[in-house]
């Protein structure tokens, strides 16, 4: 019974998880929760963090992340 279940659950997860992985193939990268990248699309993820680091910078140097 309990090989069941996990076999179940396992079924259950993958199913769960397909979606997911079929939409996250846009083909850019969105950057959310930080002012003034709302809805901007990066080539890469690389690029995405060149745009984002001087912001994330002064976001720690100004103790505003806690």
């Amino acid at each position: 019974m309990k090989k069941l279940l996990s076999v179940v659950l396992a079924l259950l997860m993958l199913a769960v998880m397909l979606p997911v992985t079929a939409m996250a193939a846009d083909g850019y990268v969105t950057v959310s929760g930080i002012n003034g990248f709302k809805n901007r699309q990066f080539a890469s993820f690389e690029e995405a963090y060149n745009a984002i680091k001087p912001e994330l910078a002064a976001l720690c140097e100004s103790g505003a992340l806690g």
